[in-house]
């Protein structure tokens, strides 16, 4: 779908560029006109399965790629897939590194770099790393350094959602500054809330609040968590909505102002607030819905002039209704069955939309976009589920992964005598299932994990195994519940299979030396028991499961 051009320019290839140019800049207004400029040289500013997703596409249109590495990542496959690679950070800890901005400015100017892609983590959302390309002459692969500020300050993004006329959680309009405001809004709009942190996300700094008696533990380890992962402990309060779906919707917009979506994806599934798996697209929605939540995306991002690609989340009650949650200014983890249901390369388009292009010269009109099939994505990660999915490191002693027609691989250390870093996150490789419908693609990736043999390190390949993959089983709603607190457990009050009540006691936890009951906070089922008496907890480490 999109126009792609190989590495060999002739004369007669850049005469058809110029003229196919020429004439869509025809369509523009005069205050619209812009110039056009080849890239010729991408710098990827992070590491892993997504530097070497946005080399391919680089590769394949022609443009030279640039590696970064810490001093740790000497020998990750990343630096080997890119035409040069340059150490950044040396001396620094392996994280900061990749967020060391000076460095990766140097390297970029130094070496002739056109533009940098961000990836998704470390700087990806950090407007203050898009204007530092801007200062230095690098075009950022991303939206404007000022739409990165205000899709990244979800206050900011709450009052532009309203706005553009987008439904939004109750919440406080601005980042709280105390636990009696925290105290103050429960009182208003009553349990159940959760804070947020204000300035990042990955359910960090996330905590669900169901009575009075846990606002204020709850309102200092959300507060202490947001500071430790991104600098800024500032909360917002939202009213907690039970039970619902994690829909978000993929947009892409050009610099002449048209912005379309892809659809959307189900990220429902997920464990501690992170993903597990996601879905393209999200089963059983209601076409008047899915007409909703893809209006408003366009809307709130027209209300930006939104460029590049991003991702609009949204949560749906069990009464159908949705509320925005933000906007995330970059690429996605899950952006792969995206590209599987629509035929789209979302990395050739952002590529393409940074030199100039617009997103009609692409082919990307958005009565062009077409659903076609399904997609499943699954996250492998390098967690021991037997630990309450602790992270494990080491080396790859084995490696056999599932594969054949309508599965889709993207990673990087997943390979026989890989070492798995135990500074960095634990995915291992994404595994991707396209089938015409949900239960083809179902059918595909049970027989995928199913061939997977992993040694040495341990996986949640098991887990992801378990979850039974047809539309019935993707519909279930799983409550895992965690340590409230690092403790010890004392007792285990249930047994797997064994039918439970809101409210029943589950096990009891010795912490801080005081003895702490936790109950269930939803009737089902016990699925899956993590620990045993007198395992030792960290906090949020998987007490147990309960399946409605």
């Amino acid at each position: 779908m999109l126009l792609q051009v190989g590495g060999k320019r002739s004369a007669l290839g850049l005469l058809a560029i110029r003229r196919v140019w020429s004439m869509s800049r025809s369509a523009h207004t005069a205050s619209q006109t812009l110039e056009y400029k080849p890239i010729k040289k991408v710098m990827v500013a992070n590491r892993g399965e997504i530097a070497i997703r946005v080399f391919r596409a680089c590769t394949e249109l022609g443009i030279r790629t640039v590696a970064v590495y810490s001093e740790q990542d000497t020998g990750q496959m990343h630096r080997q897939k890119a035409d040069e690679a340059y150490l950044i950070g040396k001396g620094l800890p392996p994280v900061a590194a990749y967020l060391h901005i000076p460095d990766i400015i140097k390297v970029a100017k130094e070496n002739d770099v056109d533009a940098i892609h961000p990836g998704y983590g470390f700087l990806s959302e950090r407007a203050d790393f898009a204007q530092a390309c801007v200062d230095a002459g690098v075009r950022f692969i991303g939206p404007t350094p000022d739409v990165v500020r205000k899709m990244g300050d979800k206050v900011e993004a709450r009052a532009i959602a309203t706005s553009a006329g987008v439904p939004v959680v109750p919440g406080t309009d601005a980042p709280i500054s105390s636990l009696q405001e925290a105290q103050e809004f429960s009182n208003s709009y009553g349990f159940p809330i959760i804070f947020k942190a204000a300035y990042g996300g990955g359910g960090r700094g996330m905590r669900v609040v169901r009575e009075y008696e846990e606002l204020e533990e709850n309102y200092q380890r959300a507060y202490s968590e947001a500071l430790a992962a991104f600098g800024n402990g500032a909360l917002f309060v939202e009213k907690f909505i039970e039970k619902p779906r994690h829909i978000e919707v993929q947009i892409m917009g050009d610099k002449y102002g048209n912005v379309i979506h892809l659809y959307e994806r189900d990220c429902s599934i997920q464990r501690r607030h992170q993903k597990v798996v996601e879905i393209a697209p999200a089963t059983q929605l209601d076409p008047h819905l899915r007409d909703r939540l893809t209006a408003d995306s366009v809307n709130l991002a027209r209300q930006v002039s939104y460029e590049n690609a991003g991702t609009v989340e949204f949560l749906v009650d069990k009464h159908g209704k949705h509320y925005f949650i933000e906007v995330n200014s970059r690429l996605q983890v899950e952006h792969t069955v995206t590209e599987e249901i629509t035929d789209v390369d979302l990395v050739h388009a952002q590529l393409r939309v940074c030199e100039g292009r617009s997103l009609p010269e692409l082919g990307l009109k958005q009565d062009k976009i077409r659903i076609n099939g399904y997609a499943i994505q699954c996250r492998v990660t390098t967690e021991d589920p037997a630990r309450g999915f602790q992270p494990d490191t080491g080396r790859l002693e084995v490696f056999r992964s599932g594969e054949g027609m309508g599965i889709r691989l993207d990673s990087a250390s997943a390979f026989q005598g890989a070492v798995i870093s135990p500074h960095y996150d634990s995915l291992l490789v994404k595994v991707i299932a396209s089938g015409k419908d949900l239960p083809a693609a179902s059918a595909k990736m049970s027989r995928a994990l199913a061939e997977f043999r992993v040694r040495g390190v341990k996986v949640s390949l098991f887990s992801t195994t378990e979850m039974h993959f047809h539309p019935k089983a993707l519909k279930d709603v799983r409550g895992q519940i965690g340590a409230p607190m690092p403790g010890k457990v004392v007792e285990v009050k249930v047994k797997q299979g064994q039918k439970v009540e809101k409210g029943q006691p589950l096990c009891v936890l010795s912490a801080m030396k005081m003895e702490m009951v936790v109950n269930s906070p939803l009737s089902g089922t016990v699925a899956k028991i993590y620990v045993t008496a007198d395992s030792t907890l960290e906090g949020d480490d998987l007490i147990l499961e309960i399946t409605e």
